[in-house]
């Protein structure tokens, strides 16, 4: 049976908002939303959770990874520590991402055992996220506001599900009805057009304190639009009446 990976504003452990947006959060605004993939003991009827696994990948996963991405996500993905590859290169953790589909194969103890690609499996020609993406899947990063962007500069990237092990997830991150994926916003490059400056500001409101200006034709790029504001990833907001898309 096919399920989808809830995002975070569903969950209740990340009282239904982004993981970026709980006050102690250190990180960036925004980051992947990954979902531990998880091993684990069975004990009869009772399941404990031993913690994500860290693979080395052989070279048939790595001559996969690049026939599934284009040259910028191969590229993005295989920088240090872009979501996947954590522990260093060609050392995948057992996770998926938000959003993404699951195959469960058993459901136990409120856990689900979900199907990944055998390690040992030698044969992976026929595999993409057009036909697999239960095995397949695509990135997504989650923004403060709870919005899906596609990382890097809007490119989507995709990893796969691959274990020795079975791995399993609490059954309170899947969602059985609504399996229906949104598709991450990208990136929209603008130009700013109004003189002599146009003002970045800390919240998508006119009174909010300025974090820097820009000088005309200054070029950013926009995660997402809210309230006739652009998101400017890391830097603040801009009103959209002082840009233009190019």
């Amino acid at each position: 049976m096919r399920a989808r990976l809830k995002n975070d504003f569903e969950l209740e452990e990340f009282d239904h908002m982004s993981r970026t947006a709980n006050e102690n959060w250190g990180g960036l605004s925004s980051t992947p939303e990954t979902v531990p993939l998880m091993g684990a003991n069975v004990y009869g009827e009772r399941v404990v959770l031993t913690g994500k696994r860290t693979l080395p990948l052989l070279e048939r996963h790595q001559k996969l990874l690049e026939r599934i991405n284009s040259h910028a996500a191969f590229k993005y993905i295989t920088e240090p520590k872009a979501g996947w590859f954590n522990t260093g290169l060609w050392k995948a953790e057992s996770i998926g991402f938000g959003d993404n589909l699951v195959e469960v194969e058993h459901s136990l103890d409120n856990h689900a055992q979900i199907k990944t690609i055998d390690y040992y499996q030698e044969d992976l020609s026929g595999l993409s996220y057009a036909t697999h993406p239960w095995l397949i899947h695509r990135f997504t990063v989650v923004t403060r506001k709870g919005t899906l962007i596609r990382p890097g500069n809007g490119v989507d990237v995709y990893i796969f599900l691959i274990s020795k092990v079975p791995l399993w997830v609490p059954a309170a991150r899947l969602d059985y009805h609504r399996t229906n994926l949104v598709t991450p916003q990208g990136f929209t490059e603008v130009r700013v057009i109004r003189v002599p400056w146009t003002k970045i500001r800390q919240r998508p409101v006119y009174d909010s304190p300025m974090n820097l200006r820009a000088t005309v034709g200054t070029r950013w790029r926009i995660a997402y639009i809210q309230n006739s504001w652009g998101c400017v990833p890391e830097k603040g907001w801009v009103d959209m009446a002082d840009v233009v898309a190019v």
